[in-house]
């Protein structure tokens, strides 16, 4: 028999763990953006519960966002709603030089 744990399982077990642990960490133009589990885990029950509420299981839900913490909240949010989580990177924008 095969056990499956799925992502956002493993979010919530870490978040009741060690909420005050850094799950993730973006660095971008000299900027440091950092979600512990328990930041991460809330953010992502509190955007899970909306976009239930307005989207059927197995619907797709387009992410166009940066490869930020945003972008990691929409896509958890997304799996822990039973959506399909399809992401269109965009490409950060450049200063004139």
């Amino acid at each position: 028999m095969t056990h499956r744990i799925d992502l956002v399982s493993r979010l919530n077990e870490h978040a009741t763990a060690e909420p005050g642990r850094p799950a993730l960490t973006f660095l971008s133009s000299g900027r440091r953006d950092e979600l512990t589990y328990g930041e991460l885990a809330a953010r992502v029950r509190a955007l899970s519960g909306r976009l239930a509420r307005r989207f059927t299981p197995g619907e797709r839900v387009l992410l166009v966002l940066p490869a930020d913490a945003d972008f990691a909240v929409c896509f958890l949010a997304c799996l822990a709603s039973g959506l399909v989580a399809v992401p269109l990177p965009v490409r950060p924008h450049r200063t004139a030089r």
